[in-house]
């Protein structure tokens, strides 16, 4: 028998069923833009998929393939407005710290978002680094894990200090993320973002903006960030699959210029609009 408990009112529930994702944080999420019942940019977000499997050892058998996994999403669509799609994938099994198998389940939900990718009201940012935990950079450091904590207590120290975001720092004390995005600093139109070996999340807008700039002869240094270089850049960015590109304007005194963000932005938005075609 399980019981629910609130304050000091306890419940029983009945016919509740064992979820690994509730009691081990045992699964990943994936967040997916889609518009006109269209998900452009799916073939990364499946291949972030892939990956994810194997790293959680979970059965690729229980995995659609693309072409499935798409009309399945799809067909759970009603209005053609821009939405925000979370898939969340769980091994489904008994047992403790060991499951008994690596069988996977997963859920399709969608919420409708108030404004189109790239096109956010609120695309300007101020932010400080958060040091009171460190993500470690590790394999599991790049997938989308259902154990976000980090990121909670990231936010809620964000919120405590009245700041649009935070960059989390990984064990070597350099900058790896922000909160929900990917980072991106520029220094003499030059631009720099985090290795996937820093312990940021392999993010699907970031491999798309990597490919699309490499495609106009534009390169993209991946490298460690130190906490200096925040400091000592020119402008610096932040992006994600449901946003798109968003400025940072600020760093605890410095001010950042938007001018090279804003031609990056604009080239990889068209991309992006191509590919809704």
């Amino acid at each position: 028998m399980f019981y629910k408990v609130l304050h000091t009112e306890i419940k029983p529930i009945e016919n509740y069923n064992i979820n690994r994702a509730f009691h081990y944080g045992d699964g990943f999420f994936e967040s997916i833009y889609t518009e006109n019942l269209q998900m452009p940019l799916f073939e990364y977000h499946y291949n972030r998929i892939c990956k994810s499997f194997d790293i959680l050892r979970l059965d690729k058998s229980f995995l659609p393939s693309s072409e499935s996994l798409y009309d399945k999403i799809i067909s759970t669509l009603i209005q053609p407005v821009p939405a925000r799609i979370r898939l969340d994938f769980t091994r489904e099994a008994e047992g403790l710290y060991l499951p008994d198998s690596n069988d996977v389940i997963f859920t399709i939900t969608h919420k409708a978002l108030e404004s189109k990718i790239f096109e956010s009201s609120k695309a300007v940012y101020n932010c400080a680094i958060y040091k009171e935990n460190i993500k470690s950079s590790s394999a599991l450091s790049c997938i989308k894990s259902k154990n976000a904590l980090i990121y909670v207590l990231a936010a809620i120290w964000a919120n405590q200090y009245h700041l649009d975001d935070a960059i989390l720092l990984n064990e070597h004390q350099h900058c790896i993320e922000s909160i929900s995005s990917n980072l991106f600093i520029i220094r003499d139109e030059k631009i720099y973002t985090p290795t996937m070996q820093s312990g940021a999340v392999h993010g699907v807008m970031r491999s798309f903006i990597i490919d699309v700039l490499s495609e106009q002869g534009i390169l993209v240094i991946e490298k460690d960030i130190e906490i200096e270089e925040l400091v000592q850049a020119d402008e610096v960015f932040i992006s994600n699959s449901i946003k798109g590109i968003q400025f940072i304007t600020s760093y605890l005194t410095k001010n950042y210029q938007i001018q090279f963000t804003q031609k990056i932005r604009q080239i990889v938005h068209s991309a992006f609009l191509k590919k809704m075609n």
